[in-house]
Protein backbone atom coordinates (compact mmCIF):
# COMPACT_ATOMS: atom_id res chain seq x y z
CA UNK A 1 0.00 0.00 0.00
CA UNK A 2 1.33 3.45 -0.94
CA UNK A 3 1.96 5.74 2.00
CA UNK A 4 0.02 8.98 1.60
CA UNK A 5 1.89 12.21 2.04
CA UNK A 6 0.70 15.73 1.57
CA UNK A 7 2.34 19.04 0.71
CA UNK A 8 0.36 22.19 1.36
CA UNK A 9 1.75 25.23 -0.41
CA UNK A 10 0.52 28.70 -1.18
CA UNK A 11 0.92 29.78 -4.78
CA UNK A 12 0.10 32.88 -6.73
CA UNK A 13 -3.46 32.86 -8.09
CA UNK A 14 -2.26 33.20 -11.69
CA UNK A 15 0.18 30.32 -11.28
CA UNK A 16 -2.63 28.11 -10.00
CA UNK A 17 -4.80 29.05 -12.98
CA UNK A 18 -1.91 28.30 -15.36
CA UNK A 19 -1.30 24.91 -13.73
CA UNK A 20 -4.99 24.01 -13.89
CA UNK A 21 -5.11 25.02 -17.56
CA UNK A 22 -2.00 22.97 -18.31
CA UNK A 23 -3.49 19.92 -16.54
CA UNK A 24 -6.69 20.31 -18.58
CA UNK A 25 -4.69 20.56 -21.81
CA UNK A 26 -2.79 17.37 -20.96
CA UNK A 27 -5.95 15.67 -19.70
CA UNK A 28 -4.40 14.78 -16.34
CA UNK A 29 -5.23 15.58 -12.74
CA UNK A 30 -3.69 18.71 -11.22
CA UNK A 31 -1.85 16.76 -8.51
CA UNK A 32 -0.38 14.42 -11.15
CA UNK A 33 0.87 17.41 -13.13
CA UNK A 34 2.42 19.07 -10.06
CA UNK A 35 4.09 15.81 -8.93
CA UNK A 36 5.52 15.40 -12.44
CA UNK A 37 6.85 18.96 -12.54
CA UNK A 38 8.43 18.61 -9.08
CA UNK A 39 9.97 15.23 -9.96
CA UNK A 40 11.48 16.59 -13.17
CA UNK A 41 12.86 19.62 -11.33
CA UNK A 42 14.50 17.39 -8.70
CA UNK A 43 16.04 15.12 -11.34
CA UNK A 44 17.41 18.15 -13.18
CA UNK A 45 18.82 19.69 -9.97
CA UNK A 46 20.46 16.41 -8.97
CA UNK A 47 22.01 15.85 -12.39
CA UNK A 48 23.36 19.42 -12.53
CA UNK A 49 24.76 19.12 -9.03
CA UNK A 50 26.55 15.87 -9.82
CA UNK A 51 27.93 16.83 -13.22
CA UNK A 52 28.95 20.41 -12.59
CA UNK A 53 31.33 19.90 -9.67
CA UNK A 54 32.42 22.90 -7.64
CA UNK A 55 31.29 26.33 -8.75
CA UNK A 56 33.14 29.56 -7.94
CA UNK A 57 30.69 30.21 -5.06
CA UNK A 58 31.20 26.66 -3.75
CA UNK A 59 34.99 27.08 -3.82
CA UNK A 60 34.83 30.37 -1.93
CA UNK A 61 32.45 28.97 0.69
CA UNK A 62 34.58 25.85 1.08
CA UNK A 63 37.67 28.06 1.49
CA UNK A 64 36.00 30.22 4.14
CA UNK A 65 34.77 27.17 6.04
CA UNK A 66 38.18 25.50 5.88
CA UNK A 67 40.08 28.59 7.08
CA UNK A 68 37.62 29.33 9.86
CA UNK A 69 37.57 25.73 11.08
CA UNK A 70 41.38 25.58 10.98
CA UNK A 71 41.60 28.74 13.13
CA UNK A 72 38.97 27.56 15.65
CA UNK A 73 40.49 24.09 15.95
CA UNK A 74 44.04 25.42 16.29
CA UNK A 75 42.93 27.64 19.15
CA UNK A 76 40.62 25.15 20.86
CA UNK A 77 43.20 22.35 20.80
CA UNK A 78 45.85 24.81 22.01
CA UNK A 79 48.51 24.17 19.41
CA UNK A 80 51.58 26.25 20.24
CA UNK A 81 51.80 27.53 16.65
CA UNK A 82 49.70 27.48 13.50
CA UNK A 83 52.53 25.51 11.86
CA UNK A 84 52.14 22.79 14.51
CA UNK A 85 48.38 22.75 13.87
CA UNK A 86 48.97 22.51 10.11
CA UNK A 87 51.41 19.64 10.58
CA UNK A 88 48.75 17.79 12.58
CA UNK A 89 45.98 18.51 10.05
CA UNK A 90 48.04 17.55 7.01
CA UNK A 91 48.73 14.11 8.53
CA UNK A 92 44.98 13.45 8.23
CA UNK A 93 44.91 14.61 4.61
CA UNK A 94 48.08 13.09 3.13
CA UNK A 95 46.73 9.55 3.64
CA UNK A 96 44.50 9.88 0.55
CA UNK A 97 45.78 8.44 -2.73
CA UNK A 98 45.01 11.49 -4.88
CA UNK A 99 46.90 13.84 -2.54
CA UNK A 100 50.27 15.05 -3.87
CA UNK A 101 53.11 17.00 -2.23
CA UNK A 102 52.26 20.02 -4.38
CA UNK A 103 48.81 20.04 -2.78
CA UNK A 104 50.43 20.23 0.66
CA UNK A 105 52.38 23.34 -0.33
CA UNK A 106 49.25 24.89 -1.80
CA UNK A 107 47.17 24.17 1.30
CA UNK A 108 49.97 25.50 3.54
CA UNK A 109 49.95 28.78 1.60
CA UNK A 110 46.19 29.06 2.08
CA UNK A 111 46.05 28.25 5.78
CA UNK A 112 49.31 29.82 6.96
CA UNK A 113 50.22 32.51 4.45
CA UNK A 114 46.88 33.94 3.25
CA UNK A 115 47.21 32.29 -0.15
CA UNK A 116 44.43 32.49 -2.71
CA UNK A 117 41.55 30.02 -2.30
CA UNK A 118 41.46 26.71 -4.16
CA UNK A 119 39.82 27.35 -7.52
CA UNK A 120 36.91 25.19 -8.66
CA UNK A 121 39.09 23.25 -11.11
CA UNK A 122 41.60 22.46 -8.32
CA UNK A 123 38.85 21.16 -6.05
CA UNK A 124 37.26 19.20 -8.88
CA UNK A 125 40.58 17.45 -9.60
CA UNK A 126 40.86 16.47 -5.93
CA UNK A 127 37.29 15.19 -5.84
CA UNK A 128 36.73 12.83 -8.73
CA UNK A 129 32.96 13.11 -8.36
CA UNK A 130 30.53 15.47 -6.67
CA UNK A 131 29.52 12.79 -4.18
CA UNK A 132 33.10 12.08 -3.13
CA UNK A 133 34.04 14.21 -0.18
CA UNK A 134 37.70 14.64 -1.09
CA UNK A 135 40.83 14.57 1.04
CA UNK A 136 40.54 18.08 2.50
CA UNK A 137 36.92 17.62 3.58
CA UNK A 138 37.62 14.16 5.03
CA UNK A 139 40.91 15.24 6.60
CA UNK A 140 39.32 18.23 8.35
CA UNK A 141 36.45 16.07 9.63
CA UNK A 142 38.84 13.45 10.98
CA UNK A 143 41.19 16.08 12.44
CA UNK A 144 38.52 17.76 14.56
CA UNK A 145 37.37 14.37 15.85
CA UNK A 146 33.66 15.15 15.70
CA UNK A 147 30.84 12.85 14.68
CA UNK A 148 28.71 15.89 13.88
CA UNK A 149 30.05 17.45 10.72
CA UNK A 150 28.19 19.27 7.93
CA UNK A 151 27.80 17.71 4.51
CA UNK A 152 29.96 18.95 1.66
CA UNK A 153 26.87 20.44 0.01
CA UNK A 154 25.98 22.35 3.17
CA UNK A 155 29.54 23.68 3.40
CA UNK A 156 29.44 24.78 -0.24
CA UNK A 157 26.13 26.54 0.39
CA UNK A 158 26.82 28.17 3.76
CA UNK A 159 30.61 28.32 4.20
CA UNK A 160 32.11 29.56 7.46
CA UNK A 161 28.71 30.32 9.01
CA UNK A 162 28.60 26.61 9.92
CA UNK A 163 31.73 26.68 12.09
CA UNK A 164 30.09 28.15 15.21
CA UNK A 165 27.56 25.32 15.11
CA UNK A 166 30.23 22.61 15.24
CA UNK A 167 33.05 24.25 17.21
CA UNK A 168 31.80 22.80 20.52
CA UNK A 169 32.19 19.32 19.02
CA UNK A 170 35.91 19.73 18.31
CA UNK A 171 37.82 17.13 20.32
CA UNK A 172 41.41 16.06 20.61
CA UNK A 173 42.35 13.68 17.82
CA UNK A 174 45.98 14.74 17.33
CA UNK A 175 47.96 12.26 15.31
Amino acid sequence: MIKRTQLNITVDEQLLKDLKYMALEKNIKLNTLVKGILSEKMKLENSLEISSGYSEKDAINFHNFMKSLFEKTSNKLKYSTKHEAFKSLISFIEVFDQWEISHTARLRSILLESGEYLKPDELNKLCTSREYEGPIYSGLRNWIGSNEYPSKKLICDLGSSLVPMIENNISISKS
